[in-house]
């Protein structure tokens, strides 16, 4: 893994600015040419928000044009406010509910809609979607064991060591 906290994929600028950040100009540049060193065959790029400020199209492009030859982009996980863990406990510790729209951010849904229609049939770039995976019409997933009350998140988006697990091994079956 190449990141750094606060900075997005971009070969430019950084998307919630528009500006160039220099930190993650570097911590960019510094991806890139560690993906220039170990010439993986894929990359996955990830990133909490501002998903539809990202030419993700120009990154793979560009990944590819370096020799990458599978490029992933995972869309969000579900958010909510003001974190999955003060909602859950507040008021739903008690009912037996997996599912919980209750708190949900709904951007995140619009974003997800985004990415699935953007990139659906992109020749270079493979859109993953976690909204699809773990949303229905209940909410989205918000515990992973009703009887130990494993919770998927452990604040607003952040997944959980074993949320992480559940996502890991969908990325790997897709």
């Amino acid at each position: 893994q190449v990141a750094t906290s606060g900075c997005p994929p971009s070969l430019t600028t950084n998307p919630k600015s528009g500006k160039i950040d220099n930190n993650c100009k570097y911590s960019n540049e510094y991806a890139l040419s560690e993906i220039l060193r170990l010439k993986p065959s894929v990359v996955i790029l990830a990133q909490v928000d501002y998903h539809e400020d990202v030419d993700w199209e120009k990154i793979a492009i560009k990944l590819k044009n370096i020799g990458v030859k599978n490029v992933i982009l995972i869309g969000p996980v579900p958010q909510y406010k003001p974190s999955l863990p003060t909602i859950y406990v507040r008021k739903y510790w008690d009912k037996n509910i997996e599912y919980l729209d209750a708190g949900l951010d709904n951007k995140i849904l619009d974003t997800n809609d985004y990415l699935s229609q953007k990139y659906s049939n992109s020749k270079s770039i493979n859109h993953i979607s976690l909204i699809n995976y773990l949303c229905n019409s209940n909410g989205c997933k918000a515990v992973l064991d009703l009887q130990s009350k494993d919770l998927l998140l452990v604040d607003y988006g952040h997944l959980s060591p074993n949320g992480s697990l559940l996502i890991g091994k969908y990325i790997i079956n897709k």
